[in-house]
């Protein structure tokens, strides 16, 4: 077994402070709900869209996704084949590195994609007796500002501030919202810099940088993915301005129709090996 894929960082927030080891307690507590009991290292490869962690890849150089592109796993007729279990949901999104030497990430062709540090669903709780759970994902990105590569075809909506500009620790940051084909709204959050601020994005376009702006104590990117129905609508999911500082973290009743982006009922394309 190599180094753990978690590493240890802190949430700043002027209100509630809740140290985040990544849920490595988590981790070793084999056979949660989080975490299955055959190991404790995990790898993410949105290329391989591994069944919400739960799947190690075993040997690590098994990937049925070898020489494909995004575009062509996204809109291709794949044959998936899994050495254990289904493949299940695109998370849409995820930051990637050029520097292979890294030791975090999966390798891919000349890329390497980021590595999980906090996973859908976890409680934790904060300092006011608040126990909440974690609403997305959050993929770490080598502690530096690394471009963000989608994996969906789909629109921008809006690209935004959200939180106090006085004081960094407050909020989203810089945020997205996208409205993916598949009827799904995508937020990223904490981004450094927007490279593509309206209009069309495809599979295997670099979208934004990571970054640590807003509530954030290091480089990373949080992803949540909604399903907007009846009257809860994009418009009263996200109310966009400085009054409505959002947060990663809320009670199970607030977590409204957010989905786990490794596992959700998606409309991308269904093959023999499972959902992508």
């Amino acid at each position: 077994r190599g180094k753990s894929r978690f590493s240890t960082q802190t949430r700043k927030n002027p209100e509630m402070t809740v140290p985040i080891s990544c849920f490595w307690d988590d981790a070793k507590n084999a056979g949660s709900p989080h975490f299955p009991e055959s190991d404790e290292n995990w790898y993410f490869h949105p290329q391989q869209f591994i069944d919400h962690l739960n799947k190690v890849i075993t040997p690590a150089e098994f990937n049925p996704y070898e020489g494909l592109d995004p575009l062509t796993i996204s809109t291709g007729g794949i044959i998936l084949k899994s050495r254990t279990q289904e493949f299940r949901s695109n998370p849409g999104f995820a930051p990637y590195n050029t520097d292979l030497s890294v030791s975090n990430g999966y390798e891919y062709k000349n890329l390497k994609y980021a590595y999980i540090t906090c996973l859908f669903d976890i409680p934790r709780k904060f300092d006011n007796g608040n126990s909440d759970i974690h609403t997305g994902i959050d993929f770490g990105s080598w502690q530096k500002s690394v471009p963000i590569k989608s994996f969906i075809h789909g629109e921008v909506l809006e690209c935004t501030w959200n939180g106090s500009k006085e004081k960094n620790s407050s909020g989203f940051g810089n945020m997205m919202l996208i409205k993916g084909d598949n009827g799904y709204l995508y937020l990223l959050a904490h981004l450094e810099s927007f490279l593509i601020t309206e209009g069309r994005i495809k599979p295997d376009d670099d979208i934004a940088m990571s970054g640590t702006t807003g509530n954030s104590s290091g480089y990373h990117l949080h992803l949540e993915i909604v399903k907007p129905f009846g009257n809860l609508s994009i418009e009263t999911m996200y109310k966009i301005g400085a009054d409505n500082q959002f947060t990663g973290w809320h009670s199970p009743e607030q977590r409204l129709n957010r989905f786990n982006p490794f596992d959700h009922d998606d409309k991308f394309h269904s093959y023999s090996g499972g959902k992508i």
